[in-house]
């Protein structure tokens, strides 16, 4: 496989080559991912969980 400069330039202008350095993967394992999978940019919000957990014993921690 040669180096096209042409190729490489078309190809840095595309949402696939910014998605994949930005992530920091090869090729290969983009390549196993499901095509048909919709990966649309998404916002991430943080939320705040809590749980009320009763542990083996039977007691409640408050």
């Amino acid at each position: 496989m040669s180096y096209n400069p042409d190729k490489i330039l078309k190809a840095q202008t595309t949402a696939a080559w910014s998605a994949l350095t930005r992530a920091k993967l090869d090729i290969g394992t983009v390549a196993t991912w499901d095509r048909d999978l919709l990966r649309e940019p998404r916002l991430l919000v943080p939320i705040d969980v809590q749980a009320f957990v009763v542990p083996f014993a039977g007691t409640a921690e408050p």
